[in-house]
């Protein structure tokens, strides 16, 4: 539609004076579209929370109702809501993995199936050391995903480790 009605205004005008037109246009539409982008612009940075100065420092708005005393670093943590954290000094790897494994267990219920099945095998007297529980489909999809989800955690702490020192 733009394209039609400029052919048409060009057609119907003299040269010169389409083209002082035209040239009027494009300035006057150029600096509105500036205008919108620093607008845009200056609204995308405010909703950045990189950008955003939201670190408070006042430990008042944190009601401690445990019996926990809190060191200063979680008060302060604590202070800026419960999307902000510190980053941990170290990281467990092992520790990590075996608590996702815990979670594994927990989620699916492999444990309590598991000492039923040996309970069963130490009461016939039929136990076999090889005895082994194979996981259904849905359960090997879950472990599959959470063995890729803790390696890139833990590849990417690696990574934050490394750029910190």
């Amino acid at each position: 539609m733009y394209e039609s009605s400029l052919n048409r205004l060009r057609e119907l005008s003299s040269t010169n004076f389409f083209e002082y037109l035209y040239e009027m246009i494009l300035f006057q539409c150029s600096r509105l579209l500036k205008e919108k982008e620093e607008k845009l612009k200056k609204k995308l940075l405010s909703l950045n929370p990189v950008n955003k100065s939201t670190c408070t420092n006042n430990a008042k708005v944190v009601t401690n109702l445990s019996s926990r005393v809190l060191s200063n670093e979680e008060v302060l943590c604590l202070a800026n809501g419960l999307d902000y954290s510190l980053p941990p000094k170290y990281i467990d790897s092992i520790n990590f993995s075996s608590n996702v494994e815990t979670f594994f267990h927990r989620v699916t219920d492999i444990y309590q199936q598991q000492k039923k099945f040996m309970d069963e095998q130490w009461e016939n007297k039929a136990f076999v050391e090889s005895a082994v529980r194979v996981l259904n489909t849905k359960e090997l999809s879950l472990a599959s995903d959470l063995r890729s989800l803790t390696k890139s955690f833990l590849q990417k702490a690696d990574r934050c480790q490394l750029q910190k020192h």
